[in-house]
């Protein structure tokens, strides 16, 4: 199959840039897709993280080539992005297809700046629906509740990666964000928590520390309570490079963090406590919902939460944190008066 992507030698590769720009319109429709797409990404390259390039050549080679490479760019049609984004709804998932489309609208609007076709044939046609509150509720944000939490890291306690899911719950902080912490970035004197990077995956599939968080916003400074300050005392925060590194002494990536997590809901199934399965995004959850629990009266503090969390605005923190647990929802209907 044709790889975009393959590195390019002087014997094999024109290059396509000037070709575009030699292009006029007796040829435009002369240009593939498969063509466009290998100077098309080399132009995001100078622009976006290595970690965007990797998300983009993945839905470019894994959909968009597939089914629209062998044919031209002016012969793209809108019924036939509409069929590939339904084909990937129904097969994949709403939200794969939904990022899949906003690449294709990318693609295309550049193609009609560079004058290869004359009608980027994607306006207007919208992301597939999702059920986001749904899901929101019953799986991607679901916070453990206060019981659960206790009997959880009450079992974690041994794990060799207590402490990093612990800071976790703590501060709020992203998996990757734990992950790339240094030295550095903890400041015992005025007891704060520098976040300005977080651990990525490049273009070439490999995880490091990037130059920034996953948002301008994301750039933070947590505070160190006594909870926090117990935890890293455990930690050894005078070596070089990240703080954290796995039991084979390598980074701490997101998969290693949520198989502890599984073995401690295992440990604890076989102790007659069930848990229903999370991930370690349900830390940052659990953060969110404990502290909104706690700062009840005033509104729960979502300025604060919006900060501490990394938010770019409200209504981020409020659309992903409106959810409550079963019993405050109980706790609130219980105060309520509403005379009939």
């Amino acid at each position: 199959m044709f790889n975009p992507f393959a590195s390019n030698t002087q014997e094999n590769y024109t290059d396509l840039k000037d070709l575009f720009k030699e292009t006029n319109k007796s040829e435009e429709k002369n240009v593939y897709l498969k063509d466009y797409v290998r100077e098309w990404v080399e132009e995001k390259r100078m622009n976006v993280k290595p970690a965007t390039i990797r998300v983009y050549k993945n839905r470019v080679y894994n959909h968009i080539l597939p089914y629209f490479g062998n044919i031209r760019l002016a012969e793209i049609t809108r019924k036939g992005i509409l069929d590939l984004q339904k084909k990937i709804a129904t097969n994949v998932s709403a939200n794969t297809a939904n990022e899949v489309l906003k690449t294709i609208k990318a693609l295309l609007r550049d193609a009609k700046r560079d004058e290869l076709v004359e009608k980027d044939v994607s306006v207007g046609i919208l992301p597939v629906k999702e059920r986001r509150e749904l899901r929101a509720r019953e799986s991607y944000h679901r916070a453990l509740s206060v019981e659960e939490q206790k009997y959880f890291i009450q079992e974690l306690k041994n794990d060799y990666y207590y402490p990093f899911i612990a800071l976790m719950l703590q501060t709020g902080m992203r998996q990757g964000e734990v992950s790339a912490l240094t030295a550095d970035d903890l400041d015992f004197k005025n007891k704060v928590i520098h976040v300005h990077r977080t651990m990525t995956f490049g273009e070439d599939n490999r995880i490091a520390p990037g130059d920034s968080p996953k948002t301008y916003t994301s750039n933070r400074d947590i505070p160190m309570n006594k909870a926090i300050q117990k935890i890293l005392s455990k930690v050894d925060c005078n070596v070089d490079g990240p703080i954290f590194k796995s039991i084979t002494g390598k980074y701490v990536t997101n998969s290693v963090v949520n198989r502890s997590i599984k073995r401690t809901l295992e440990r604890l199934e076989l102790k007659g406590i069930s848990i229903p399965t999370i991930t370690s995004h349900a830390l940052r959850d659990t953060f969110a919902t404990r502290y909104a629990e706690q700062h009840r009266d005033e509104g729960g503090d979502l300025e604060t939460l919006k900060e501490l969390l990394g938010h770019a605005n409200l209504t981020m923190t409020a659309d992903l944190y409106v959810h409550v647990l079963d019993d405050t929802k109980h706790q609130g209907m219980a105060k309520l008066n509403i005379r009939t």
